[in-house]
């Protein structure tokens, strides 16, 4: 809420599918937000991570880097994401720009040990905003990530963790 970010995510067997494809499988440099396919497509997986191009209009995943501003990120705390059948809301504890290390390689989310290590990671990035948030082995995190226009090897992230999952009325 109160971003332009709202689009259908989408998950395909290889990362390379919706990089520059529409959901209709046309070309189009913008690509489509996409979850990373080592992910459980329910978002049940202790990180699960959304891709998003860094578009120069501002749409996609550009809008993420408003979360450098200070007040943009005390101001805007929450991220919904709707699945066939729940409502996912996410509290937003951490945006900050990273190196390019594919963090779902990087981490043994299987083991509490990876887990903990991946929480350990996060807590010594020092140059991007942090909220006080609970987070545990058991926590279930999205990271939403973009590039660095200026910065082939780095990326900006804003992660979240689930607060809240309720049924979809309907």
């Amino acid at each position: 809420p109160g971003t332009v970010i709202n689009y259908p995510v989408v998950q395909a067997a290889d990362n390379e599918q919706y990089l520059s494809r529409m959901l209709d499988g046309s070309y189009h440099a913008a690509g489509t937000i996409f979850l990373d396919c080592r992910c459980d497509g329910s978002f049940q997986s202790s990180n699960s991570i959304l891709y998003g191009h860094n578009m120069r209009d501002g749409s996609m995943f550009a809008a993420l880097h408003k979360f450098e501003d200070e007040d943009f990120f005390n101001e805007h705390d929450t991220v919904v994401i709707y699945t066939p059948t729940q409502r996912l809301t996410y509290t937003i504890f951490a945006a900050y720009p990273r190196d390019d290390a594919h963090l779902m390689r990087k981490f043994d989310y299987s083991s509490a040990e990876g887990r903990q290590a991946f929480l350990d990671e996060i807590a010594t990035h020092t140059d991007g905003h942090f909220r006080d948030v609970e987070l545990t082995t058991d926590s279930n995190i999205i990271t939403l990530s973009t590039c660095i226009g200026s910065a082939d090897d780095q990326r900006y992230i804003v992660q979240a963790v689930l607060t809240e999952a309720a049924p979809v009325q309907g």
